[in-house]
This record gives C-alpha cells, structure tokens and sequence, in this order.
C-alpha cells in the first residue's frame, strides 16, 4: 500500500467529515440578509487592504481590529475575484473546516482516531458553531487557533516537544485574531505551575528543550510587525489591547446580565445532547484523572469565569470553550464504549445531528441582520446615485462603507453639523442604529412628512425604515426652521 493510499485509509473517515461539513456551510452564506456591524468592519478593511488602501475603513486607519480576519477576506476576494458578501463569508468557511482538522488532529494525537473524528463532528454540529458559519466573524478562527495553542502547549509537555512550536504559532494567529488571546498566558503560567507543584518530571523536563525556549522568541517576533505598524499609526504600540480591554466595560452601560448567564446558555451554545455528553465526560475526565481534558475542562472553566465577571454578556464572547467543550464530550463516551461497543455511536451522532439541525435550521431561514432589507437597499441607492468621491453621513459607518462603498463620516455635534453637512452628498437616517444620535432621529421624523423627489428617498417595510437626504437639502431645511 502507498504511503498516499495508507493516509487516504487512516483518515479518510474525517475527510469525509470535512467535505459533508464544507457542503452544510456552504448553504448558509447567504443567511441574514446583509452583513451586521462588525461584520462590515472586518469586510471593509478587507476590501481596504485588496484594494492597497491599507488597514482602513472609509480611509479611516482602522485601530480596534487585529490583522488576521480582514486579510483571510482579502485573500477570499482576490481568489474568488468577486467583492461581496459571499466572497468574504468563503473565507470563514474555510478557516471553519481549518478548526474542525484542529479538533481532530490534536484528539487523535491525545487519544485515537475515533475519538478525535467524533470531537470533530461534536464541533461541527454545535449549533452556535453552525451559526458562526454563515458570519463573517472573529469567534471561528479564535476559537481554532486558540484551541490548537492550548493543546498543542498540552501535548508538547507531555509528549513531543515540537508540539509547542505550533502551539506559540498557533497562539500568534490566535492574538492576531482577538486580543483575548493573552488569556493563554495565563494558562502557561498555571500549567507549568501544576507540572512544578505536583513534580511531574516527565514533565518538566521538556521545559529544558529547545523548542520550549525557543517556540516563545519566535511568537514573539511574528507579532513585532504588527506592533511596529500600532506604533507607527497611531503612535501606541498597545493601542488595540488598551481599547479591547475597556469594550466590554463601557458597551451598554445600562445593561447587565446575571452571573449564570453563560451556564444557562451551555445548552443553546452545545445543544442539549452533547450537554449531557460534557457532563459525562467531566465524570470521566475527575474518574480516570485525565490530563488532557483536565487541561480542557480547566480551559472551559477559566473563559465562563473570566466573562462572567464582566456586567454585559454575549453569547459569541465566550465561544472559543467549543472545541474544548466538544473534546470533554467525545472522550468521555468514546473511551467508556471503547471498540466493543463503538458502533453505538453512530445512531448517537445522528440523533445530535437531528436534534442539532433542527435548532439551526429556524436561526437561518428567519433571522436578520438589523435594518435588511430597507437598508441595504437605501445603500444600494447611494452607491448609485453619487460619485466615488462623494462622502456620505450616517450612523452605521461601517455597513455604509461596505455597501456604498464611499467615504463616510458619523453624525457629529450638533454645533458642526452644518458644516459637515455641506460636503455631504447624501445623509442615511435609519429608524432602528441604536448609534444615530437623537437629533438625527428627530430630523428623521420630520422629512418623513414632507415630499421632495429626488432629494428625499424613504426605503421602509414593516418593520425598518430609511431616509436617504441630500446633505444640502438637510442643511437648508435647518436654517429655514431656525430662522422660522
């Protein structure tokens, strides 16, 4: 047998995962309509960086979002040769798959190959993992490249050392990704603590290699460039980890959630099946005193804590303990039935995928992205009805950016409205940006009443509403009621 058709027989069973999954995700591309917040800033800056306008919204020098999604978009539109949703959302698509080949590599390497292609399909299935696929979001390549940087530092102290040369580069991918990625610092420090305290020297004898020094140095230097380009920019080299660090601390201040949140939520993130398999395979992980998914179920522990401190909680912050989560679940079972019994696990496999399919299947087919499709269509309108130079004011910067694909500026004060009305071609008032200041939303509901062709273009369903203005007819009708 070939060493190509020994490969093909040893893990064709997971290939076969990945192009049923690849074909599932696929189908979810077009789902929501239109593209959210943050989803048209990592498109914008993507499109920014093909177009070699540099890593920038609107030509607004972008300081919040790390590198890597943006330029995944990039690569995804020159590949595809199209700018557009589609074209983006292929790329976390395949940095979805990329996720799947980590949970089953690095499981297979801990355990055996059932396992790992059973804590794939465990991924794979979850429904707040399904969800994701149809964003184009950060959580996807967090989630994976996190996980293979905790894992990976895993099996490199207790087996191969060249393990942790993909850990530290994992761990660089993951930074560049989410700035949550400093996490994993911690996770060293409490590892190695662990391996000190309970004299492992197995152990700690391969904290003297070469790669365990050395794996560290190089991270180190593949997040230089993008620290230099901080500093360069913007004159802070820490700019984007001091703005992470106070996001969760000043958005919606008036909201607050309970501390149980993310616990009650388990379920909805995991589906309930795969629950009760977390739950058995931490009886198994505490029974048989596991290291590896000791290491995960600590993981899973440490990220809930670590959010749940926080007053405002979001399903999507705290999704990179799926893999981690899916490794726990698949070991427990898989290692109790071992091989005598193992075939039970395929009526188990598709009872979660019916289950799993049918709690997705209502997310895709009823949710929207806020404002579609009045407001895609009032964008649609700008870029067509305004030269490529125009600038354009509205509440939503980056949605406008992406699908006007003009120069936008955000409502400014009340005092220098005037002005930044003159050089605006058309203002967008929306009926539902939470962003859009009050005077804007009051000015909004006074032109709704008046008729004026061609310098008022209202877009509406039965639900949202959008008023496309020129500039120049905003500004006039504001010295006309002043001076009335």
């Amino acid at each position: 047998m070939t060493p190509i058709a020994s490969r093909l027989r040893q893990h064709g069973a997971v290939l076969l995962l990945l192009a049923a999954a690849g074909a599932t995700y696929s189908r979810t591309q077009q789902s929501f309509g239109m593209l959210m917040w943050d989803e048209a800033e990592y498109a914008s800056i993507a499109r920014s960086v093909l177009r070699g306008e540099g890593f920038a919204i609107a030509g607004k020098p972008n300081l919040l979002r790390p590198p890597l999604l943006p330029l995944a978009g990039a690569a995804s539109m020159w590949a595809t040769g199209a700018v557009d949703d589609r074209s983006v959302k292929l790329a976390t698509l395949a940095l979805a798959i990329l996720a799947l080949g980590v949970a089953y590599a690095t499981t297979s390497t801990a355990f055996d190959g059932v396992t790992g292609l059973f804590a794939a399909y465990l991924l794979a299935t979850a429904p707040q993992f399904w969800v994701m696929t149809g964003q184009f979001l950060s959580e996807i390549p967090f989630l994976a490249f996190f996980s293979a940087a905790i894992l990976g530092f895993e099996l490199g102290l207790r087996g191969n050392p060249r393990w942790f040369w993909l850990s530290w580069v994992s761990w660089v991918l993951a930074l560049m990704t989410r700035y949550t990625a400093t996490l994993f610092g911690l996770f060293v420090l409490l590892r190695l603590a662990g391996a000190l305290l309970l004299r492992r020297e197995e152990q700690w004898s391969r904290v003297r290699t070469v790669e365990f020094l050395g794996a560290p140095l190089v991270a180190m230097l593949l997040v230089v460039p993008w620290l230099l380009r901080q500093q360069i920019a913007f004159g802070d080299a820490l700019i984007g980890f001091k703005q992470a660090s106070q996001q969760l601390q000043m958005y919606m201040p008036a909201v607050s959630m309970p501390w149980y949140f993310y616990l009650v939520h388990l379920p909805d993130m995991l589906s309930p099946p795969t629950t009760v398999l977390l739950a058995f395979g931490v009886i198994w992980t505490v029974w048989r005193r596991n290291g590896v998914t000791l290491a995960c179920s600590l993981v899973i522990i440490g990220i809930l804590l670590w959010f749940s401190v926080y007053r405002y909680k979001e399903i999507r912050l705290v999704t990179s303990i799926l893999p981690f989560a899916a490794i726990v679940a698949s070991v427990g079972v898989t290692q109790i039935l071992r091989d005598r019994w193992r075939l039970a696990l395929l009526p188990t496999a598709l009872i979660i995928f019916m289950w799993n399919q049918r709690l997705t299947a209502p997310i895709f087919s009823t949710q929207i992205t806020l404002g579609y499709p009045p407001f895609l269509e009032a964008l649609q309108f700008v870029r067509e009805h305004s030269p490529r130079e125009a600038v354009i004011m509205g509440a939503s910067r980056p949605q406008i950016a992406w699908y006007a694909d003009r120069r936008v500026i955000e409502f400014p004060e009340p005092a220098e409205l005037a002005t930044a009305l003159q050089k605006s071609e058309w203002v967008v008032l929306t009926s539902f940006e939470r962003g859009q200041k009050s005077y804007a939303t009051s000015i909004a509901r006074q032109l709704s009443a008046m008729n004026a062709p061609g310098e008022i273009i209202p877009f509406s369903d039965q639900r949202f509403s959008v008023i496309v203005v020129r500039g120049e007819f905003i500004r006039q009708h504001l010295q006309r009621s002043s001076s009335g």
